[in-house]
């Protein structure tokens, strides 16, 4: 394989790792938002549930090193899934305000 056919392979890796760990931290948000909604501004419980979408990640993150994935792609991951994580939770923000200004 030459040099740059490698690079290439090494690069869709780490691409579809990214899109697994941004997948994964969607699906968290999304759980999180779901279960907010479910249980109104009890502010305690969100932050339990958040400490719980963290843990689930570091979760996740320790299979992979347990695995002795390598850790380049782990911490690539591991970045993913939190910033999946954070675009979900913005764009549920973004929903609910804009549902508040079109019933204000």
């Amino acid at each position: 394989m030459s040099g740059q056919a490698l690079i290439e392979q090494e690069n869709l890796i780490e691409q579809e790792v990214r899109e697994l760990g941004s997948a994964f931290g969607h699906d968290l948000a999304a759980a999180l938002v779901l279960a907010s909604s479910r249980n109104g501004d009890d502010s305690a419980l969100k932050r339990e549930m958040a400490g719980i979408v963290l843990g689930q990640i570091a979760a996740a993150v320790r299979a992979l090193e347990d695995a002795d994935f390598p850790a380049d792609l782990t911490a690539c991951y591991e970045r993913a899934a939190r910033r999946g994580v954070r675009d979900e939770l913005l764009k549920s923000r973004a929903i609910a305000e804009g549902m508040e200004r079109r019933a204000a």
